[in-house]
This record gives structure tokens, C-alpha cells and sequence, in this order.
């Protein structure tokens, strides 16, 4: 049997990946013995999972891009200054390349397309 904290935290998560019918005896002993273990594995499963869902890209309707995009519109315009960081990945999901240059080709590009 294995010893140590993280041995333990290790089999627990290994136990809770299983359905519960599929679980021995033997398990199920091992996750009632150890409610901390098993609290702090779920805990980072749902900061995990959480992280994820955080990260995943979503595309607003039409209707409410238009608005953002109105709204963000008038703040420039009314705006005394402009600060604007952005750099590789804006719309990559969509396989747009956002540039200030017409042609597709910066300053620092070689004159190839990007």
C-alpha cells in the first residue's frame, strides 16, 4: 500500500475517475477513510473544469456584436487618449488577422504575407 499525502491524493483521484458500480469494496473503503482527499481532488477537478470553461472562446449574436461594437465606438470618440494591446491570437479562432495595414504586411513582416 502506498504512504504519503500525495500517494494518497493520487489514489483517490484514480478511484473517483471510476463509476461507482465499478468500484471494489476496497475503494469505496478508501474514499470513506479519506473525506479530505477526496474533497481537495473534486476542488481541483472544479477549479480545473472551471478554468476551461473560462477559457473557452463563445461568438456574441449579431445583434449584441453590433452594440459592443457601437458602444466601443463611442468611447473611442470620446476619448482624449487611446491605448490599444493587442498582439498574435486576436481572432485566431475565426482565422482573422486583425491589421492596421491594408495589405496584410507590417513594417517588421519582410514584405511577406502574414
Amino acid at each position: 500500500m502506498c504512504q504519503g499525502e500525495k500517494c494518497i491524493s493520487k489514489k483517490v483521484s484514480t478511484i473517483l475517475q471510476k463509476l461507482e458500480i465499478e468500484r471494489t469494496v476496497e475503494e469505496a473503503r478508501v474514499l470513506s477513510e479519506c473525506p479530505d482527499e477526496v474533497e481537495e481532488v473534486q476542488e481541483r477537478w472544479r477549479k480545473r473544469d472551471e478554468a476551461k470553461r473560462r477559457l473557452a472562446e463563445f461568438e456574441d449574436p449579431e445583434d449584441v456584436l453590433t452594440d459592443k461594437c457601437q458602444m466601443l465606438a463611442q468611447a473611442i470618440a470620446q476619448s482624449q487618449h487611446l491605448v490599444v494591446y493587442a498582439g498574435t491570437g486576436i481572432s485566431t479562432a475565426k482565422k482573422y488577422l486583425i491589421t492596421v495595414e491594408p495589405t496584410g504586411y507590417g513594417p517588421d513582416c519582410n514584405r511577406e504575407k502574414i
